[in-house]
């Protein structure tokens, strides 16, 4: 690998990630319109075209050497992870002349990985309802989760077993399956609705929303896409309620009651069943307090698809209220409110219902409604 001298102006490298469940359709890789601003999708049949305008110093004969073990190094790459394309993402810095595993990563590559992520996480939750097969595509160590070596004695019947480099589990969400699109297509599912808000905020950065906002859909987004790839049911659950966490709550000290008041708000109480909530939180209560292990793949289920709901009606809601704090307290409201429902006449049902700051309307979908 050629590398920056560590005397030389900071260089501008492109960091190529194993990303799995597209297939990109564009025949040429276009590195100078990038898909996300400052990163994009590379295909693998881009890599002999990225290589070849490389400015390497070789020459001749030994450059073409290079360029062939160069494409052969990263076709490898690919087939290790049976990916078909690269998130690629953009940043300037150095890179030392050590080798990269002897020391610690570099900054920008910490700083391309960090960026990565992000992205990922945004096509994760967009994927999950818009993708053919309704499976969340990630970065190849996000959905792919390798066993570990292991080796089994059975030394009173003479019996062995011996695992290396173990099969990779995934999430049942995750997907396995590389879908032909280009990168027009992806464009417009990530900023058409619901999805424009959480666009504006991860991919384009210039989101009018206050900041408590923006904080909390950006690190809610995130907690969920480490939900949608976790192969462990606990780890799974444990994700989505902390994406409900990250977007009702604005005091560490709050009781969880809040959390379920406060979405039943934004959803309606009909959610209540819809999605189990009291079964979710109560199986988040015993695995947290009392280290019972998730078992019910139902619940599981239940829990992502709700915090998935959560996060796109709240995306939806919140350019309403002046801050997160402003909208919670208008949850605490509607919920209160809803409570004393029941004794209303329909005159007084028909003015709470035009005192909504909100739309309830269930988001639409190319397979129905979420």
């Amino acid at each position: 690998m050629q590398t920056t001298d560590d005397h030389k102006p900071p260089h501008t490298w492109w960091t190529f990630f194993p990303f799995r469940g597209i297939d990109l359709t564009d025949k040429h890789p276009d590195l100078k319109r990038p898909l996300f601003g400052d990163a994009t999708l590379v295909s693998v049949r881009h890599v002999h075209e990225l290589v070849v305008a490389l400015r390497l110093d070789d020459e001749l004969a030994e450059r073409q050497s290079n360029v062939e073990d160069l494409v052969a190094s990263i076709q490898k790459i690919a087939a290790y992870d049976s990916i078909q394309t690269f998130l690629a993402v953009q940043r300037t810095g150095s890179i030392p002349n050590d080798d990269f595993d002897e020391i610690d990563e570099p900054l920008i590559v910490q700083a391309a990985r960090k960026r990565a992520y992000e992205i990922a996480a945004l096509l994760a939750v967009v994927s999950v309802l818009q993708a053919r097969y309704r499976t969340a595509y990630g970065l190849a160590d996000q959905i792919y989760h390798r066993s570990e070596n292991l080796v089994m004695l059975d030394i009173k019947d003479g019996g062995y077993w011996v695992r290396q480099m173990g099969d990779t589990v995934r999430s049942a969400f995750s997907t396995e399956i590389d879908e032909s699109m280009s990168r027009a297509t992806i464009r417009g599912m990530i900023f058409r609705k619901p999805f424009h808000t959480l666009t504006e905020i991860i991919i384009t950065r210039n989101s009018l929303l206050p900041k408590s906002f923006q904080r909390a859909l950006q690190q809610a987004l995130y907690r969920l896409a480490d939900s949608i790839h976790s192969p462990v049911l606990s780890a799974q659950l444990l994700g989505a309620v902390t994406t409900l966490e990250i977007l009702f709550t604005t005091n560490d000290g709050e009781k969880y009651d809040a959390i379920r008041q406060r979405l039943l708000a934004l959803l309606g109480t009909s959610a209540e069943a819809q999605y189990s909530v009291v079964q979710v939180l109560q199986a988040r209560h015993l695995y947290v307090h009392q280290g019972r292990e998730v078992e019910d793949t139902q619940a599981t289920y239940q829990a992502v698809i709700l915090a998935l709901n959560c996060l796109l009606q709240y995306a939806r809601a919140c350019s309403a209220f002046n801050d997160k704090e402003d909208f919670v307290t208008y949850l605490d409201f509607v919920y209160k409110a809803e409570q004393r429902s029941s004794v209303w006449s329909e005159g007084e049902l028909k003015a709470f219902r035009r005192l909504l700051k909100h739309d309830r309307t269930p988001i639409k979908l190319p397979d129905g409604m979420l």
